[in-house]
C-alpha cells in the first residue's frame, strides 16, 4: 500500500495497483480504485487518496521494465479479484507468479487457462503466509474451514452449518461430536477475523477464493481426521 509520498519510490508497492488494473483506461484507475476501497472491496487506506498520487505513480513507472509487459485476456482481471478479493499480499503473490509463468512461455497476454495453470502452481506451492493462516486456526475451525471449502463450488458461493452437518452424514465423516451449535460458533469466530464472509441470511463463504481453493486440495477433512487420531491416542496414553 501507499501510505505517504515517500512510499513512491518503492515501485513493488505501486507496481500490484497498476498491474491489477491493465486494461482499464488509465485516467478511470484512480477512481475505480477509490470506488473499491469504499465499497469495502479492498479497505485499503492507501487508495483514499489515489487521485492525488496516481501521476506520481505513472511517472515512476514510466519506462521501467515490464511496467506495460503484461496484458490480461478478457475475464482475467476480475478472476483475480475473486481469489484475492482486493488483498494486497494474494493479489501480489498471483501476480509475481504470473510474472514468472509469462516469462517462462515467453508470453506477454495471461488468459484465463494460464490463470488456472498458475493458481495450481501457487496451491503446489504456497507461501509460508498461506499455511500460517491455516496453521493459527483451532482444529474445530480447521474443520469448519475444510468443510466449507469441500461444500463451497466457487467464489463467495455460501454454505449454512445445516448444510456442512449434512455434508458430514452424506460421507459418513467420523465428526459424530460435532454440533450445529458447535460448528456455527466456530464459522462465526472465522467470520469475526475476516476468514469468512457471511451472508445477510447467516451463510460463510470464503473471503479469499484462493485459501478456499488450496484447503480444498491440500487440507482435506479426512487429512484432518487422521491427524487428530494420533493426538487423541496421545491423550489416552
Amino acid at each position: 500500500c501507499l501510505e505517504n509520498d515517500d512510499d513512491l519510490v518503492d515501485l513493488s508497492k505501486a507496481y500490484v495497483r497498476l498491474n491489477i488494473y491493465q486494461g482499464i483506461p488509465v485516467e478511470k484507475v484512480a477512481e475505480m480504485a477509490e470506488g473499491l476501497n469504499r465499497s469495502k472491496q479492498v479497505d485499503d487506506a492507501s487508495l483514499l487518496n489515489l487521485k492525488g498520487l496516481f501521476e506520481n505513480i505513472k511517472r515512476i513507472m514510466q519506462d521501467r521494465p515490464g511496467a506495460d509487459q503484461v496484458a490480461y485476456a478478457q475475464g482475467v482481471v476480475e478472476a483475480i479479484c475473486n481469489l484475492t478479493a482486493g488483498h494486497p499480499f494474494y493479489t501480489q503473490v498471483i501476480c509475481t507468479n504470473v510474472v514468472d509463468y509469462l516469462n517462462q512461455a515467453k508470453r506477454s497476454t495471461l488468459t484465463i487457462e494460464d490463470l488456472g495453470k498458475v493458481i495450481r502452481i501457487i496451491i503446489a506451492n504456497p507461501p509460508p503466509q498461506l499455511v500460517y493462516a491455516w496453521e493459527e486456526q483451532s482444529p474445530q475451525e480447521r474443520i469448519a474451514l475444510s468443510l466449507v471449502s469441500e461444500e463451497s463450488t466457487g467464489p463467495q458461493n455460501a454454505v449454512t452449518p445445516e448444510a456442512l452437518l449434512e455434508t458430514i452424514k452424506k460421507n459418513e465423516y467420523p465428526l459424530q461430536h460435532l454440533k450445529a451449535d458447535g460448528l456455527h460458533m466456530a464459522m462465526e469466530n472465522l467470520y469475526k477475523r475476516t476468514v469468512l464472509g457471511r451472508t445477510k441470511e447467516g451463510a460463510f463463504y470464503f473471503q479469499v477464493d484462493l485459501f478456499r481453493q488450496w484447503i480444498r486440495q491440500a487440507r482435506s477433512v479426512w487429512g484432518l481426521v487422521e491427524e487428530q487420531e494420533p493426538e487423541k491416542s496421545r491423550r489416552s496414553l
